[in-house]
Formats: structure tokens, C-alpha cells, sequence
């Protein structure tokens, strides 16, 4: 409880920068803070400090995961997320790009047509949008779109900046309290206490959805509400929760994806109705936006092969690489990045939908999910954020081998502290480098934790009171 209170201190502090930062700066923005060093490196000593406090918990399972009460855990990890939310947009500016497309649909501008650069030229949120976004169509979807509509229709940008940070607040706190009653319901009380607080308590995941407020608080709340539904067998309610996600942002696709093979091996029939209900939402929740395929242009950024469009990834590598010999250089190896890329994510995909169908289980649908992300996070795709690691984390924590969650917590971990070291993407390289030796580790010494299922009908307490062991040799049955 003592590191619980010092990440607190760390989140207050890293808030107290961004205001201090701001007043600087002279406005709300970001991109005019970017030449200062100073204020990034206060709050990389911030974000080590929270981070250690982090990683250094323990391996739990022990007597002293036993001692803090559960309402002491949940109110440490509510404490930490609401002084991160104190902060004001620092290290992103995500958040005005939001509000922004929240403003274009309050005046009945189509968001999916053209960015934020449509705005009224005396609109002061057109302002505080990052010039390299002003242009950009909206690159989520139609559930984001939906929660930007309210704090796009406040009067002042600081209401919407207020509204829109309570909205993704309360997702990511929701997440939280999922998270407990799933840990809970799955583990023996020491081995539950520990996998929550790794989550719960990440700086990363308090500082980028709580702090920062993207709107990926949407998405993970969606991906733990079906981890929560897939494991208690309660097939419908996953799928709504993977539709919701899908309707938020396109990267739950893949998770759908995996869970229908599993249903289609079990029902064919209940597939078929689950997909229909997810291609059928998928359409109905878009076509308000619709104005032909470019209504999917600003989507595709985030997975299209576009040259330039690539950041803190070995794509954005490459293309510096190539950028020394010539432009032309550049755009080739790009390209050649962009097909191995995408080969890989199918290969990952294709072994997933293999395995999901020999063992036919929810936990080994969760298992590929998470490899097929990581496959993404680290080799395979051109755009990195820091903040996608919240995807990892909410599907590690009811991973049976919690090596797993431990080694997405030190991958947080090391990506909050890629903000003090302006080198990108030669940090967020050398980071995805040393995660994919553990991760190819892990995998080396089987799989057949993610095997491990009760039989339909079994209690839940049967299986989750000791049916696994946490740290050495996780994942056998006792």
C-alpha cells in the first residue's frame, strides 16, 4: 500500500507538470512543448519512480497479498486514476483531436468526410488539434464518434476537455471493477489481489486512459467485458461486448474473429447468428456517416502501408533507414516492411484459428488475441502508441500463466518511459527487441497453461481457488 501511495504521488506530480507545462506554453496544445526538453524529462524521473514502485510488487501468491483488503486494493487503484486524471493533455493531444470531431458532428459536419481543418476558421478547437491531425478524417469508430458528440457540443473547449475525460474515466475505472470480480471469481484470494494490482495499478494504463484520455478506454473496457462473459460461458453476452468493440475501434476485429471460430467449432448455427449480429451492428452504427468507401479513409491510416504514416515501430525504423540512401529508398523498403508485416500478422492469425479450433476454449481464443497484438505491437505493424499496451493488459490478467501479465506490465512500464528519451523509434525498437526475446522465452515452454478449462457446468470456484499456480512453473495443474 505504500508504492500504491507513492504511484499516486508520482500520477499528482506527473498532473502538477502538465499545468505547469501548459502555463508555458502558453496554451492548451501540445505541439508547442515539444521543444522543450526539460518538462519530459521531470516527467520521465516521475514515470521511472511510478514504474518501479509497479514492477516491484512482488510476485504475489504470497501471505502478504493477503493482508490488504479488497476495498483497500480498489480504492488504491481509483486513487491512482483520478490523479492522473488531473492532468491536462501532455504527452498527447489525442484528446482535442476527439473533442474536435465531437464539434464537427454537433454542427452537422460529417467527421468520416474530411478533419477537423473543417471546422469554422474562428473555432478555438481547430486550433488545439495537432497540425499533422487538422486533415485527418476520423480514424475510429462509430461508437467513438458517438461519445465525442457530447464534449463536441460544449460551449468552451475547456467543458469538452472536462466531459470527455469523465466519460473515458468512468470506462477505464469500469474496467477496474470488472477486472476485480473476474480475478476474484478465477483465482485463489493472494493469486487475485496480484494479478489485479498489476493491472489496476499500472501507471501506463492510469496515465494514457485516465491521464491522457484516449479513447481506448472504450475498447478495453469492451475486451475485459468479454474475458469476463467468454470464461463464465455466457457465449451472447461476449459477442455484444465484442461487437461493442468492434463498433469502437476496428482492432477488436481480430478478437471477434478468433471467438466465432470457436463457436462455429461447438455451433455452426449460433456462428452464423453471432456474425450476422456483428456485420449487421457494424453496418447500421456506420451508415449515419456513410458517404461511400473514403468514409473509411481516416480508419485505414492506422493499418494501411502509407509511407510516412509510421511511428515508434521497426516500420518507422526502415523507413529512416531508407531515407538516408533516398525517398525513393525509403517508399521501397516501406513497402517490402509492410508486406512481411502483414505476413506475419496472417501467419499469427491463421496458428491462432488452428489451435482455437483443435481446443476449443475461450482461453485459447484470449491467448492468441493477446499474441496476435503483441505479433502487431512489436514486428508487425507501422504505428505504435504507448497506450496500445492497455489491449495486452486487460487480456493477460486472466491469463492462467500470469508470467504473461508480468512481462505486459514491464512492457508498460518501459514504454511510459519512452516519453524522457526523445529518440524515437530507435527506444521503442530496442524495447520491442528485449519483449520479443522473453515473449519467444514464454513461448518455448509450452502452452498448455491457456489448455486449462473446467468442464461446462463446473463451479467457478473449483477452478479458480488453486486450480493454477502463479509464477514458477504457472500454469500446472496442482
Amino acid at each position: 500500500m505504500r508504492k500504491a501511495a507513492l504511484i499516486t504521488a508520482c500520477m499528482i506530480g506527473a498532473a502538477a507538470l502538465s499545468w505547469v507545462t501548459a502555463h508555458v506554453a502558453g496554451d492548451l496544445s501540445t505541439y508547442g512543448i515539444r521543444k522543450m526538453l526539460w518538462p519530459f524529462g521531470l516527467f520521465g524521473v516521475l514515470a521511472g519512480v511510478a514504474s518501479w514502485a509497479h514492477v516491484t510488487l512482488g510476485p504475489g501468491g504470497a501471505d502478504g497479498w493477503n493482508r490488504p483488503s479488497w476495498k483497500a486494493l480498489v480504492g488504491a487503484a481509483i486513487a491512482i486514476h483520478l490523479a492522473a486524471a488531473l492532468s491536462v493533455p501532455f504527452t498527447s493531444s489525442d484528446l482535442w483531436s476527439n473533442v474536435a470531431y465531437g464539434r464537427m458532428a454537433a454542427l452537422g459536419l460529417n467527421p468520416y468526410v474530411g478533419g477537423p481543418s473543417l471546422l469554422p476558421a474562428g473555432d478555438p478547437l481547430r486550433t488545439l488539434v495537432h497540425p499533422m491531425w487538422r486533415d485527418l478524417p476520423m480514424p475510429y469508430g462509430p461508437l467513438v464518434a458517438l461519445f465525442c458528440v457530447g464534449p463536441g457540443a460544449m460551449a468552451t473547449p475547456w467543458l469538452g476537455m472536462l466531459l470527455f475525460k469523465t466519460l473515458m474515466a468512468a470506462a477505464a475505472l469500469g474496467t477496474l471493477l470488472i477486472a476485480s470480480r473476474l480475478c476474484r471469481a478465477r483465482f485463489d484470494d493472494g493469486e487475485a489481489r496480484a494479478r489485479f494490482v498489476l493491472l489496476a495499478w499500472c501507471p501506463l494504463f492510469a496515465w494514457e486512459l485516465s491521464g491522457q484520455v484516449h479513447n481506448d478506454a472504450l475498447l478495453v473496457a469492451c475486451l475485459i467485458g468479454f474475458a469476463w462473459a467468454a470464461v463464465a460461458e455466457r457465449e451472447a453476452l461476449a459477442m455484444v461486448c465484442l461487437t461493442l468493440g468492434v463498433a469502437a475501434k476496428f482492432a477488436a476485429v481480430p478478437v471477434a474473429g478468433l471467438y466465432l471460430v470457436m463457436v462455429m467449432r461447438r455451433s455452426p448455427r449460433r456462428a452464423v447468428l453471432y456474425g450476422g449480429g456483428l456485420a449487421a451492428v457494424t453496418v447500421a452504427t456506420m451508415l449515419p456517416w456513410w458517404h461511400g468507401l473514403s468514409t473509411l479513409s481516416g480508419l485505414w491510416t492506422n493499418i494501411g502501408p502509407v509511407a510516412g504514416h509510421s511511428t515508434r515501430s521497426v516500420g518507422d525504423l526502415i523507413g529512416l533507414i531508407g531515407e538516408l540512401h533516398s525517398e525513393g529508398a525509403k517508399h521501397a523498403a516501406f513497402r517490402a516492411f509492410s508486406v512481411v508485416g502483414v505476413a506475419t500478422a496472417a501467419a499469427i492469425g491463421l496458428l491462432g484459428v488452428v489451435r482455437v479450433v483443435r481446443v476449443r476454449t475461450p482461453m485459447s481464443v484470449i491467448h492468441y488475441a493477446m499474441l496476435f497484438f503483441l505479433c502487431g505491437d512489436l514486428f508487425s505493424q507501422a504505428w505504435f502508441q504507448p497506450w496500445y499496451v492497455t489491449w495486452l493488459l486487460v487480456l493477460a490478467v486472466i491469463h492462467p500463466d500470469r508470467r504473461w501479465l508480468s512481462l505486459m506490465a514491464l512492457y508498460a512500464a518501459l514504454q511510459l518511459l519512452t516519453y524522457m528519451v526523445p529518440i524515437d523509434p530507435v527506444s521503442s525498437v530496442a524495447i520491442d527487441l528485449y519483449i520479443g526475446w522473453r515473449v519467444i522465452g514464454l513461448a518455448r515452454e509450452g502452452d498448455a497453461a491457456w489448455a486449462l478449462e473446467p468442464a461446462r457446468g463446473t463451479p467457478v470456484d473449483e477452478f479458480g481457488a488453486g486450480a493454477v499456480v502463479a509464477g514458477e512453473g504457472a500454469g500446472e495443474p496442482q
